[in-house]
């Protein structure tokens, strides 16, 4: 079925669906052009015909605004939290159980078959984590708090959200074995010297300190780095269909855009989340949830807006009606685009 879309105040087409799809990938076509085909009874916006019209593909994030306006998050998620705080508890109580349920499993299977017992729970922990991410997300954006939604992570995506988990735990435990036996070097030196100062050269003594402290922070700053720099890739694969590459470099972006904003975002979510410590852990119950939310709701602000450009376009069914006026009528072609 051929298409047509107005550009510069003219009717072009008929085009095939291929011509269609090339030319709003090229940006011929966007949101607000008026299209038009066999069946339809009036000119429309192709905005109003497609979800996708008005998002993102990944490279055109490099010109969006990616601000993470702290206040607004916060006050989003505290509104979300309290206009169903008995649901969204008990849902995430129960995803909270299952996560212990396989804590138990692993700790079982560890002392019976230690490599295997470490690699079933590291297989079944990540996806259930990023499943309770996208069942809050999917509530958020208007559907129903789903349990299904928890094991979102072992469909399909399953294979691509290993890989990236495999990766990162590889990398950040890279990190942290120099940087803790750095930890232990700097802190070792002095008692070692008070115990014993024959074994220890003050000057050298003086030089490993230094030398383990930097270390040790070059380490701790890298595992930060690391952990900022992926934190919405998981969720990529799992909600956006990304591949375990193309998610870490589009999280990393989107991270680094405005780095410190970001940071304070995500500061401010670890201090809500700790919060709950401070009344005897009870608090926990409250602030953990309303720290989750916030994360969600960060990430639907700077990727809601994300589509993956697929090599074969859809298009929605043409509204029903049979009066369709001739696209090359000049009555039917605005003037200009709207």
């Amino acid at each position: 079925m051929s298409w047509y879309f107005v550009r510069n105040q003219t009717a072009e087409g008929p085009v095939s669906e291929a011509e269609f799809a090339a030319a709003v990938a090229k940006g011929d076509v966007i949101g607000t052009t008026l299209v038009w085909r066999e069946g339809w009874p009036n000119w429309v916006t192709w905005e109003s015909q497609t979800s996708d019209a008005g998002r993102w593909t990944p490279d055109q994030y490099l010109q969006a605004d990616l601000r993470t306006p702290v206040g607004e998050i916060w006050g989003q998620a505290w509104n979300w939290f309290w206009r169903e705080p008995g649901p969204l508890l008990g849902y995430i109580l129960l995803a909270v159980l299952l996560g212990l349920a396989i804590f138990v499993l692993n700790i079982g299977l560890s002392i019976l078959l230690p490599i295997v017992g470490s690699l079933v729970g590291f297989v079944l922990q990540g996806p259930v984590y990023v499943g309770l991410w996208y069942m809050l997300l999917d509530r958020y954006r208007g559907g129903t708090l789903n349990l299904k939604n928890l094991f979102r992570g072992f469909g399909p995506r399953f294979p691509q959200l290993m890989i990236f988990l495999t990766i990162q735990a590889a990398a950040l435990m890279a990190i942290m074995v120099p940087t803790m036996l750095a930890l232990v070097i700097m802190m070792g030196i002095p008692l070692i010297q008070q115990a014993n100062p024959e074994l220890v050269i003050p000057e050298w003594g003086l030089v490993g300190v230094l030398l383990s402290a930097g270390i040790s922070l070059v380490g701790v700053t890298l595992y930060f780095y690391v952990a900022i720099a992926w934190l919405y890739a998981p969720l990529l694969v799992v909600d956006k269909g990304l591949d375990f590459w193309p998610a870490m470099q589009l999280s990393r972006r989107v991270a680094y855009r405005h780095p410190w904003g970001f940071s304070w975002f995500l500061l401010v979510v670890s201090v809500v989340a700790a919060a709950g410590i401070l009344l005897l852990g009870v608090g926990l119950v409250l602030t953990v949830p309303l720290s989750l939310l916030m994360l969600v709701v960060g990430y639907e602000r700077q990727l809601g807006r994300l589509k993956v450009p697929s090599a074969e376009a859809t298009f929605p069914p043409p509204p029903i009606g049979t009066a369709a006026p001739g696209p090359a009528d000049p009555g039917n072609i605005p003037p200009r685009e709207y």
